[in-house]
């Protein structure tokens, strides 16, 4: 009877006792090896024997071919080279037209150069010379590989210069970009002389009609800009989206066409002046100017020729790369033929040696049958055995036992399965704690949703236990959401949602086991299993997260003192409103302009804490009295406003009137004292006819300054008539002229304060301020007018002429101070206007400025008002080489939050903590915690408002990289505003 034992080796040199294993372990038979080495040695011999009858037969035949064998060897061999080299220089050339690079050029060069080279030494192959048809193929592959170089060299210079590349890219640059300019700047001087007198009622129409042609004109330009865009495929399908852009320029143009005929025709009836009629001129040329030529380039960009490399590519370089391959085939195949003549050359040898071939034939069936049983018996039988034992494991039964055997390579087989098995067994075990131990949960489910693995961590977040959904639908985790009203979500989740979450996270709605649902991540990663395609999600509760965000979203809306909606909320939803009115056609809301009347005299008798209650208190008034429909926030200061739906102009009148007898009966109470406040409100109904939420403020605004003029503690409802009266307000409201007339005849100057290394205490900076001029040339500190320009809508156009200025100075200073740095403030309109960045990358490769010199600040109230426009536009700055800066920073409750996000490389501490940072422990740490936290995330840190020695020598032991305020260098206008001045022709500026 057989022996039988457990799976695991015997010691290898200590077989099991046996007579018949003990003879053959005397003849050393009992290993495979050997057993196989005694037949395969005597097999030999008779070989052996054959082959040396067989050898003197095929020498003869040998001999003769060894000498073309190695002929066409060395032949096949130059072909390889020559096709590796022509494959290589079009990979090559391939990499060149995706990104240009000079080591891409010299690759094609060099593998053009080696191919031709190899091509010569083919040609003087003694095969190739004595036949016609292979000598004409070396001839020809020559010839097309000499072209395929000068056609690749012309092809890369072309692909190197853009104005090469695109053959429309000179008629943009020299005709249609000078004929947009010429048209703005005659609008523009134009609208200039229509603005001196709008007392006049024809100049107000006048003035309109250049402004709408010159916004026309500017639309269609931007809508020529996108029409490039999408020719480059920038977005999307290029002919669709091209087709939709060269619409609204077409629309744009009729509006132009439309503006400019009314123009002329006023000029005809003589109530155009001297410089209107001199600009409606050049704005006609321009307009046909910019037409003509947008003709040519419409028709070089929607052929195929747009780009100068793609004709050349496809009709002569590809062209030639197939003719040199074809050729190489042809040659191979010549060189197959003549392989073939060798082969009947050796037919002879082989019938000769066919009798030979069937008497080993016979003998090695008799081999081969002997090998069989011996391989049978030795080796097939044991290792089926250990195969059943290994599927046996596979399914989980396990002490599976195999029969005894006598080679020592089935021993070693079944000593190796055994260490497998441990080892699997180990795996597992480790595998299963992983998982157990993974901080998110691990669910894996088929296609149908049906739920095969489930974690503990899934255990703790849902309250299930593996045992109860294994096997069931994973819609017993997942819920719709409220928003969700078609039936069976799960199909559709599975159908068409899933495909969105593999490789990304996403949010979906998580049930516990007590039907309570949760915010739940969710990412899906596909996996195949024997054949069976699973999803693997990885899921996790962010409710904490969620949260996070909400509240940041919720400090960005709102005002920090009062708990209103802040300025940025309003305005946007002041547009959506506007936008919303003028589509409806007959839905009327009205806009409050509400402004306190004794808030200065609180803020500067009893103190900014003071003033801070008051409007805590207004706010908490303004709030009960409000609908809780109505929009109500603080726009600034001691101004609040308050958007009304669904309302008539006398409901609104009575409204406001409401408001200030509230607010007219309030007594602010301070230590004993009562201060009656008072509040003066402007009213201006929004209908079909409001432009722009820009118009409907400004008009709020008006009215509210009227009523102010009026006697203040009073309400006034904008009519048109009050347009007219603008002449006679107060100094406040003449700053949008001002600040127009300052940006036109360059009455501003820059101001340069000083950015200090804390630890060398050179400069490596200046931070650009600026002043504006006045008519006696006394300078107006910002906080003059930079309000007004806000409120006005004229933030952007100041940021854009610090821009150019800035860019332009800075480029001469450096011609003498090589290392100069500018640092220039944006608002939080410029940000979401692309203009900006188009005008920063414009001047930087107009004055041939290095961005690193140049860095863009903007404040943390900014930035958080909008997040995406903000990341948006400063990852754009930082892509252009510039660097970025949060000014102001620590000013919000949660700035921590979002500094990692946001693409900065440098934090300017809020100066709130810096300037008493010398006495104040609780400013040291919090200087100390922001400087931390911004070097942790990799930016450096300025700290504003460095009043004194012992603050700056706390800085130095903080680690601040640099310091800015008056102890270390005070503002300085001379030198910017000298460079300004000389190019507006009025030196005499610069005395201050």
């Amino acid at each position: 009877m057989t022996d039988k034992h457990h799976i695991g080796p015997h010691p290898r040199g200590n077989p099991p006792k046996g007579g018949r294993t003990d003879w053959m372990a005397r003849l050393g038979l009992n290993s495979i090896r050997t057993r196989y080495l005694g037949v395969a040695f005597l097999f030999v011999v008779f070989l052996l024997g054959a082959a040396w009858i067989a050898e003197t037969q095929v020498n003869k035949a040998t001999n003769r071919g060894l000498d073309n064998t190695l002929e066409r060897h060395q032949i096949r061999k130059t072909l390889r080279a020559l096709s590796d080299d022509i494959w290589l220089a079009g990979n090559s050339l391939q990499g060149y037209m995706l990104v240009p690079s000079a080591e891409k050029n010299r690759e094609v060069k060099r593998r053009l150069d080696q191919a031709l080279k190899r091509t010569a030494l083919l040609s003087e192959n003694a095969w190739i010379k004595q036949t016609p048809t292979t000598r004409e193929h070396a001839q020809n592959l020559a010839q097309h590989l000499a072209q395929l170089d000068r056609e690749a060299q012309r092809v890369m210079v072309i692909r190197a210069d853009n104005e090469k590349l695109y053959p429309a890219m000179p008629t943009m640059l020299e005709k249609m970009l000078p004929a947009n300019m010429e048209f703005t700047t005659a609008a523009t001087l134009a609208m200039d002389e229509a603005a001196e007198e709008l007392n006049n009622p024809k100049q107000i129409e006048v003035y309109r009609l250049f402004s709408e042609s010159r916004y026309a004109f500017n639309q269609m330009i931007a809508a020529f800009r996108s029409w490039l865009a999408n020719r480059l495929g920038v977005f999307g399908e290029p002919e669709i989206a091209m087709r939709a852009q060269a619409g609204n320029i077409a629309l744009y143009a009729e509006t132009v066409n439309l503006y400019l005929k009314k123009l002329s025709d006023l000029d005809k009836q003589g109530q155009l002046g001297l410089q209107q009629t001199d600009s409606i001129k050049k704005m006609q040329a321009a307009n046909q100017t910019w037409h003509k030529y947008y003709k040519k380039v419409y028709a070089i960009n929607t052929s195929e020729r747009w780009r100068a490399d793609t004709p050349l590519l496809r009709d002569t370089i590809l062209p030639h790369f197939a003719k040199s391959w074809e050729i190489l085939r042809a040659l191979d195949k010549e060189l197959d033929i003549y392989s073939a003549e060798d082969m009947e050359v050796l037919t002879a040898t082989a019938d000769q040696m066919s009798k030979a071939i069937w008497l080993l034939t016979l003998i090695g069936i008799l081999v081969t049958g002997s090998g069989f049983l011996l391989f049978e018996y030795t080796v097939r039988r044991p290792i089926a055995r250990v195969a059943h034992a290994l599927k046996a494991e596979a399914t989980g039964v396990g002490g599976i036992t195999v029969p005894e055997t006598h080679t020592e390579e089935t021993r070693d087989l079944i000593t190796a399965f055994d260490s497998m098995r441990q080892q699997v067994h180990s795996r597992q075990q480790r595998l299963k704690t992983i998982l157990n131990n993974a901080a998110e949960g691990i669910i894996t489910f088929d296609h149908w949703g049906i739920i095969e693995s489930f974690n503990q961590a899934a255990e703790k977040l849902f309250g299930w236990e593996e045992k109860e959904v294994i096997g069931t639908s994973i819609g017993l985790l997942i819920a719709p959401d409220r928003r969700e009203k078609r039936k069976g979500y799960l199909e559709h989740f599975l159908r068409y949602e899933i495909k969105r979450l593999i490789g990304h996270e996403g949010e979906v709605v998580g049930r516990h086991r007590d039907g309570t649902t949760f915010p739940m991540a969710l990412k899906i990663s596909v996996i195949t299993l024997n054949g069976k395609q699973l999803y693997t999600a990885l899921v996790a509760d962010i409710s904490e997260r969620k949260a996070m965000m909400d509240h940041l979203k919720s400090m960005a809306e709102h005002d920090g003192l009062t708990g209103m909606y802040n300025r940025s909320y309003f305005q946007q939803e002041l547009e959506r409103v506007v936008e919303r009115v003028r589509r409806s056609g007959d839905h009327c809301c009205a806009l409050l302009y509400i402004d306190l009347d004794n808030f200065k005299y609180v803020n500067d008798t009893l103190g900014h804490a003071a003033g801070d209650r008051l409007l805590i208190e207004v706010a908490r008034t303004l709030r009960r009295r409000a609908r809780k429909s109505d929009l109500i926030a603080r726009f600034g200061g001691d101004e609040f406003t308050v958007l009304l739906y669904d309302t008539t102009p006398a409901l609104a009148e009575r409204v406001a009137e409401s408001f200030r007898a509230r607010l007219a009966d309030y007594e602010f109470k301070h230590t004993g004292e009562k201060i009656h406040i008072g509040c003066s409100i402007g009213v201006n109904p929004l209908g079909p006819n409001t432009k722009s939420a820009e118009e409907a403020l400004s008009q709020a605004d008006l009215a509210c300054h009227l009523a102010k003029r009026g006697g203040r503690n009073r309400v006034h409802m904008f009519n048109p008539a009050d347009a007219e009266k603008v002449a006679t307000m107060s100094l406040d409201m003449g700053w949008s002229r001002r600040i127009k007339e300052a940006i036109d005849k360059n009455r501003f100057a820059l101001a340069c304060q000083p950015i200090v290394n804390v630890q060398t205490r050179e400069i490596e900076s200046y931070e650009v301020l600026i002043r504006m001029l006045d008519g006696n040339d006394e300078l107006i500190m910002p906080a003059g007018f930079l309000p007004a320009a806000e409120r006005f809508g004229l933030s952007v156009d100041i940021d854009k002429w610090v821009i150019i200025n800035a860019v332009e100075t800075l480029a001469e200073q450096r011609k003498r101070f090589p290392e100069l740095c500018y640092s220039i403030n944006l608002s939080a309109k410029t940000l979401a206007d692309h203009s900006a960045y188009g005008l920063v990358e414009y001047k930087l490769k107009e004055v041939g400025l290095d961005p690193a010199a140049l860095t863009f600040e903007v404040t943390e109230t900014d930035a958080i008002s909008d997040m995406a426009v903000a990341e948006t536009f400063l990852s754009k700055l930082q892509a252009l080489g510039c660097k970025t800066a949060l000014d102001d920073f620590g000013s919000g409750m949660s700035s921590f939050a979002y500094l990692k996000d946001l693409p900065v490389d440098i934090v300017k501490i809020d100066g709130r903590f810096v300037k008493n940072l010398a006495s104040n422990p609780v400013d040291q740490t919090m200087v100390k915690a922001m400087n931390d936290i911004a070097h942790a995330l990799g930016k450096q840190t300025i700290a504003e408002f460095v009043e004194n020695e012992e603050s700056f020598r706390l800085l130095v032991e903080f680690g601040v990289d640099y310091g800015q305020g008056y102890h270390l260098g005070r503002p300085d206008v001379t030198l910017p505003c000298k460079a300004i001045a000389d190019r507006a022709g009025n030196a005499g500026i610069c005395k201050i």
